[in-house]
């Protein structure tokens, strides 16, 4: 990794904040846009960074994300279902 050499079998730990907090993948990180994750039409949702790793990874995943995942979608459907959404004039 880098210029470190890791022996085989050794558990590597990814340090999560400091992977979200990095300016070179991530432009004003300590900043809090959600909308740099929307295209430049806002339209559509981009990840722009292969870093992006909200529930974690590998063998300790965030056991929630599954559950989150469906709770959203519960969530969104319940809303669209009982209201009309419209853009601003």
């Amino acid at each position: 990794i880098g210029d470190f050499t890791v022996k085989r079998g050794t558990r590597v730990i990814i340090n999560l904040w400091s992977l979200h907090h990095d300016e070179k993948e991530w432009e004003n990180p300590e900043l809090f846009d959600p909308g740099r994750f929307l295209n430049s039409e806002g339209t559509g949702l981009v990840i722009p960074s292969s870093s992006y790793l909200p529930f974690g990874a590998g063998v300790r995943v965030c056991l929630g994300e599954a559950l989150a995942k469906m709770e959203l979608f519960l969530f969104l459907s319940w809303i669209l279902q009982r209201f009309t959404l419209t853009v601003p004039p």
